[in-house]
């Protein structure tokens, strides 16, 4: 388990971003001269939230196929970057299967194949930095200096 925290933490913060991209076009879109600052702190703040929100998440789901994922490595000795973003985008599109049993809103008026290919896409790009910031902070090769 040693550095699951940098994989949840950089799924998380992915996250962030997609939330705080999502909402932002919401808000540029319907923007009516109100208050800019504080449209934006509250773009943020709703970012922070789902982050972590997300960070606890992932800690609680996603270990299985966090060891799964080491244990296949260190059986494989490998150290590939493409490897673990591999697998990070495999535990992504898992977890969007998940969050694709969840009910939806039902003044949401996007098809599911509209719902699938958001959710799909940004569980993998969360999968992928999670993936990304393990093997950067642990895996990888350090230089010598």
């Amino acid at each position: 388990m040693a550095g699951y925290h940098w994989a949840v933490t950089g799924a998380a913060m992915a996250f962030s971003a997609v939330i705080f991209l999502d909402f932002g076009a919401d808000v540029w879109k319907s923007y009516n001269g109100l208050d800019l600052l504080t449209e934006f702190a509250d773009l943020v703040s709703a970012a922070i939230v789902f982050g972590l929100f997300g960070w606890v998440v992932a800690f609680l789901i996603v270990w299985p196929l966090f060891l799964l994922t080491t244990f296949l490595a260190e059986t494989l000795e490998t150290r590939s970057l493409v490897y673990f973003v591999t697998c990070g985008a495999l535990t992504g599109a898992l977890l969007s299967v998940l969050l694709l049993t969840l009910p939806r809103e039902a003044s949401d008026q996007r098809s599911l194949v509209e719902v699938a290919v958001y959710v799909a896409s940004s569980c993998v790009i969360c999968g992928v930095s999670g993936a990304w910031l393990f093997w950067w902070k642990v895996i990888r090769r350090k230089p010598v200096a």
